[in-house]
């Protein structure tokens, strides 16, 4: 029997907007789940691993996708998106 996720307030707990949030948890499932409790860490640990600056996420659908800035200034886009399993479409 597949266990029932409970969708309400995802996004308030991980920082992200819940309609963003329900689109993880519908389309992702419990994998979807796991990803976002673990979103703000996993940003965190982008800006430390290099050096960024993350700015507030851009609308957002299936994937978290923010503007960073660099230590030596250049901008660049932080792409994350929930793993699959090798062989999954995406």
């Amino acid at each position: 029997m597949a266990r029932r996720i409970r969708r309400g307030g995802v996004g308030q707990h991980t920082g992200v907007p819940e309609p963003f949030a329900r689109t993880v948890l519908d389309v992702f499932g419990e994998a979807g789940l796991r990803w976002l409790r673990q979103l703000p860490e996993t940003v965190a640990g982008c800006q430390r691993r290099w050096a960024l600056q993350v700015g507030q996420p851009f609308a957002l659908s299936y994937h978290y996708v923010a503007p960073a800035v660099r230590a030596d200034g250049s901008r660049v886009v932080l792409k994350l998106g929930v793993p699959r399993e090798p062989g999954t479409p995406s």
